[in-house]
């Protein structure tokens, strides 16, 4: 028998910079330093709503971000690199915004 797919949450479903806040918000409780810096990052109200539009794919993105983990690295780690990722697309979005 083949190896079954991994699971994941569809692009049309979640955009990957949806992803990234799910996981984390997934694998870090309210009031820890990592869920902080990513209110800080998008904003209080807008990570209210992505907490929402996450919350069915709760466990699987959860069990994405333990992927991540892997042998070779920390949650620390793991979760740094996706918030730069995660500041920089904020950054971008709202230096365009600029323009409009």
């Amino acid at each position: 028998e083949g190896e079954e797919p991994l699971a994941t949450v569809p692009d049309e479903v979640l955009t990957p910079f949806e992803k990234k806040i799910g996981m984390l918000l997934a694998y870090f409780a309210p009031h820890t330093p990592v869920y902080i810096e990513l209110s800080n990052l998008v904003g209080e109200k807008e990570l209210e709503a992505l907490t929402e539009r996450t919350a069915p794919h709760q466990e699987l993105l959860r069990f994405r971000f333990e992927q991540e983990l892997g042998l070779h690295t920390s949650e620390s780690a793991v979760a740094e690199d996706m918030l730069r990722d995660i500041g920089r697309a904020v950054h971008k979005t709202r230096f365009k915004a600029q323009f409009l």
